[in-house]
């Protein structure tokens, strides 16, 4: 149905669900009617954000290991070498990313998706 809305926005959040559930021919559609409109077209996921079912980059995998680890931002932060604010940034998009509210949840949820080592 966003696809037919035929709106830029919503023609982005249907390429974005197509995009996560693997539908090609949808994806390609809502690309096509984008461009059409003269719409910026949103890259899809590279690298290691392709090989994982939540689309996390190498570096978001990372972090995810540190989280179950129990580690807090400031140590995720120095273990990383990046700042604190980063380390918060890189912890929420995580979060977000596997739709979880908390640190347990997301730990729990990357189990369930193989995407990490047992803490």
């Amino acid at each position: 149905m966003l696809v037919r809305v035929g709106s830029a926005e919503a023609l982005r959040e249907a390429l974005e669900i197509a995009r996560l559930l693997g539908a090609e021919p949808l994806a390609r559609l809502a690309t096509r009617r984008l461009r059409e409109l003269g719409a910026r077209v949103p890259r899809g996921p590279y690298g290691a954000a392709r090989e994982n079912r939540a689309g996390l980059t190498a570096r978001q995998l990372e972090v995810l290991q540190l989280v179950v680890d129990g580690r807090t931002n400031a140590e995720i932060a120095d273990e990383l070498v990046v700042s604190l604010r980063t380390a918060e940034h890189h912890v929420a998009a995580v979060l977000a990313k596997l739709g979880a509210p908390s640190r347990r949840e997301v730990a729990r949820r990357a189990g369930d998706l193989g995407l990490v080592l047992a803490a």
